[in-house]
C-alpha cells in the first residue's frame, strides 16, 4: 500500500520531533548500548579529568562540556552519572528518574560551572591571583580546594548563583519538566477583551470617552489593566534558586573540615541570595498605543553584573573562626575558667575533645568572627577562615602562577592591574616596540577600502620574574 507524500512527510516529522524531545530531556548523549553496563570493570576516566587522588568538585563539570551542542561529552546517562565528578548524593540526584533531576540537572550545572569559570577570569584578570583553572586534578588548583581563604569564598558564592541562574533559564526556556510558573489567581484576558476594553475606554480614535446613557464600561478589575501575568515560563527565580540550594547541599556536606564546611554553606547561600534582586519587563499589547494592558514578568540580572556584586562582596569579606560549644552541664567537675550561670560553654575544639573526652554529639560548632566585638556577618556577606596564599611566588603544589611576566600600567596606586600591585616590590621591567598597523582608511566607489599603514612606538611594562 503507498501512501501519499505528504501523509509520509506528516509522520517523517512527527518522529523527528519526538525523537528531539526524547533527546532535549535526556540532554546527554547516547551513543553506546546499556550491555556495558554489566561489565565489572570500572568505567574509564573522562577526557579531561586526570588521575587525581582527592576528590573533585562538581566545579570540574565544565570540562566536559562540548563548546558546540552545550552539552556534557558523555556516553549514555547512566553511565556518566557514576563517573563524572559529584558527591555520592549528587549522582543519586544525576540517576533519578524523578522530574527535574537526571542529566538535565547535571548538564545545568556543568554549563553554570563554564559561566562562573569564565565571569571568574573576567573579574580578577587585573588582580593579583587571575582565578586560573587547571585541566586535570581540582578546577582551582589545591589554593581553592583545600583552603578556606576569600578567594575560596568568592568562587564558592559564584558557582552556587551561576547554578541558580542556570536552572533559572533553563526554566525559562522550558528544559526542565517540573518548572512550575506562578499563573495569575484570573483567568488570561482573551485578545478579544483587550480590543473591547480599547475601544469602550478609548474609542476609536484612542481619545478617552464616557460611557453612554445605559451603558457600562467593562469592570477594570475583571481586566485588570496592570495585570501582572507571566504568559510564559519566563524567569522562575525562585525555582532556580532552590535546585541551586539543593545540589550544593548535597556536596557540601563532604567536606572533612568543619570550618570550611559551614563556610562554604554560607557563603553558597550568599551568593544563591544575589538572584533575589530581580527587576520587572513589561510588553504592551493591543492594537492601540495606549498601552492598556500588558503582560509583566520578573526578571533576573545579567550573570555579569550578579558576579561584579560578588566582587564587591569578596573585598568586605569578613574574617571568621570555628568555635566549639557546649553545655557547661556537659563538661567535668574540674574545668575552671566558665561564667557561673552561663548557659554555653566557648572552648577550643581540641581541648573538647582530645583533654576533656565531650562527646561529638554534645558539641554544636559555629562560625564566629575573629575579631573580638566585631558584627556577625548577614546572610548577604562572604566570609572566609583562611590567609589567602602568597599569590606572588610561584607554587606548583597549590597551582598558583605568580605574577612574574605579568603585564601592569605604571600606576603607584595599588589599583587592578598596577605595576604597584602585580609586581609585589619586584623590579619592573620596561619594552618599547614599534607596531605597524593600519590607518588613513578610506572608501573606494565601488566597493573597497584603501588603507595606508602606518607605525607607532609603544611602551610596556612588565613584572620581572622572581
Amino acid at each position: 500500500m503507498h501512501l501519499p507524500l505528504p501523509l509520509l512527510a506528516t509522520f517523517a516529522i512527527i518522529i523527528l520531533a519526538v525523537s528531539t524531545v526524547i533527546g532535549g530531556q535526556a540532554l546527554l548523549d547516547s551513543n553506546s548500548d546499556d550491555r556495558a553496563l554489566s561489565t565489572s570493570q570500572p568505567p574509564p576516566a573522562l577526557p579531561g579529568i586526570a588521575a587525581y587522588r582527592g576528590k573533585l568538585q562538581w566545579w570540574s563539570l565544565s570540562r566536559l562540556i562540548n563548546d558546540r551542542t552545550g552539552r556534557l561529552k558523555s556516553a549514555s546517562s547512566v553511565r556518566a552519572c557514576q563517573r563524572l565528578p559529584l558527591s555520592k548524593r549528587q549522582k543519586q540526584l544525576c540517576t533519578s528518574r524523578r522530574s527535574g533531576y537526571g542529566p538535565a540537572l547535571v548538564t545545568i550545572a556543568a554549563r553554570a560551572s563554564l559561566a562562573a569559570v569564565r565571569e571568574c577570569q573576567r573579574q580578577f584578570q587585573d588582580r593579583l591571583w587571575t582565578c586560573e583553572h587547571f585541566e586535570q586534578g581540582p578546577l582551582f588548583g589545591r589554593a581553592i580546594k583545600q583552603k578556606g581563604s576569600r578567594e575560596a569564598a568568592f568562587v564558592h558564592a559564584l558557582m552556587a548563583a551561576s547554578l541558580a541562574h542556570e536552572a533559572v533559564v533553563a526554566c525559562s526556556r522550558g528544559n526542565l519538566e517540573d518548572c512550575g510558573c506562578v499563573r495569575p489567581q484570573l483567568p488570561a484576558p482573551t485578545q478579544k477583551d483587550i480590543e473591547q476594553y480599547e475601544l469602550t475606554q478609548f474609542g476609536q480614535s484612542g481619545a478617552p470617552v464616557a460611557p453612554r446613557a445605559g451603558e457600562t464600561h467593562l469592570d477594570d478589575k475583571k481586566l485588570n489593566i496592570s495585570y501582572v501575568w507571566s504568559a510564559k515560563c519566563f524567569d522562575n527565580i525562585l525555582y532556580g534558586m532552590s535546585k541551586a540550594d539543593e545540589f550544593v547541599q548535597k556536596s557540601s556536606r563532604y567536606v572533612k573540615r568543619r570550618a570550611r564546611q559551614l563556610m562554604n554553606l554560607h557563603n553558597h547561600q550568599a551568593g544563591i541570595l544575589t538572584l533575589k534582586e530581580t527587576k520587572m519587563k513589561c510588553q504592551c499589547l493591543g492594537v492601540t498605543s495606549s498601552c492598556s494592558f500588558r503582560v509583566c514578568w520578573n526578571e533576573v540580572e545579567h550573570f555579569t553584573k550578579i558576579s561584579k556584586q560578588l566582587l564587591q562582596m569578596y573585598e568586605r569579606a569578613i574574617p571568621m573562626k570555628l568555635v566549639a560549644i557546649v553545655d557547661p552541664e556537659k563538661l567535668p567537675p574540674n574545668v575552671t575558667g566558665i561564667p557561673e550561670n552561663s548557659t554555653e560553654a566557648q572552648l577550643a575544639p581540641a581541648v573538647l575533645v582530645k583533654k576533656l573526652k565531650v562527646s561529638q554529639k554534645d558539641i554544636r560548632w559555629e562560625l564566629r568572627p575573629a575579631q573580638a566585638g566585631a558584627a556577625y556577618p548577614s546572610a548577604h556577606e562572604l566570609v572566609y577562615i583562611d590567609q589567602s596564599p602568597d599569590y606572588c611566588k610561584r607554587n606548583d603544589f597549590l597551582g598558583v602562577q605568580g605574577t612574574g611576566g605579568r603585564q601592569c600600567h605604571r600606576d603607584d596606586d595599588f589599583s587592578p592591574g598596577s605595576c604597584s600591585l602585580l609586581c609585589c616590590n619586584r623590579r619592573v621591567r620596561t619594552v618599547t616596540r614599534v607596531i605597524r598597523q593600519s590607518c588613513h582608511c578610506k572608501f573606494v566607489y565601488c566597493c573597497r577600502v584603501e588603507c595606508q599603514t602606518c607605525t607607532r612606538q609603544i611602551t610596556e611594562h612588565f613584572c620581572a620574574d622572581v
